[in-house]
């Protein structure tokens, strides 16, 4: 749960930056750039649980997703030496297709881990962890500028 501390609001904060940078502040880009990581990983997410992970099992799409990841740190580094905008809208699109497979796999994973009558429970607390610690990336962002800020 704690690298959801970092895992999407840091992401987020480094990311829109670096594409504001390379867009020369064209929020409307920034934000098609965004809209695509959102809905590639809502499809790839969906498409992954009721197709990929039903019909091949979930050892495979996890195999799937390992190599979507280290085929996106290859691509962060093709992309970040481009600078192009074209290169950050590959990198979003990378990234979110192995978030949505992995984010499936975990999901699947965990649900089978839990005895079905105690899943309800172990859910509704894991929820609730689950968006405090995704809204502390931003919150820790804010307190360490405040802290260099005035420090």
């Amino acid at each position: 749960m704690i690298s959801n501390t970092f895992k999407e609001g840091m992401w987020f904060k480094a990311l829109t930056p670096y594409m504001l940078i390379i867009t020369n502040n064209d929020p409307i880009a920034v934000g098609n750039m965004l809209t695509l990581n959102g809905l590639t990983r809502a499809i790839v997410g969906v498409s992954s649980g009721r197709l990929l992970i039903n019909n091949f099992g979930i050892d495979v799409v996890w195999l799937m997703s390992g190599m979507v990841g280290l085929l996106g740190l290859l691509v962060n580094v093709i992309c970040l030496c481009q600078g192009s905008v074209a290169a950050a809208y590959v990198l979003n699109f990378t990234w979110a297709v192995y978030n949505g497979l992995w984010n499936s796999c975990l999901e699947t994973s965990w649900a089978r881990s839990i005895v079905k009558s105690k899943r309800e429970d172990v859910n509704g607390a894991r929820q609730i962890t689950n968006k405090v610690t995704t809204s502390l990336g931003p919150l820790i962002s804010a307190a360490a500028t405040l802290v260099r800020a005035h420090g």
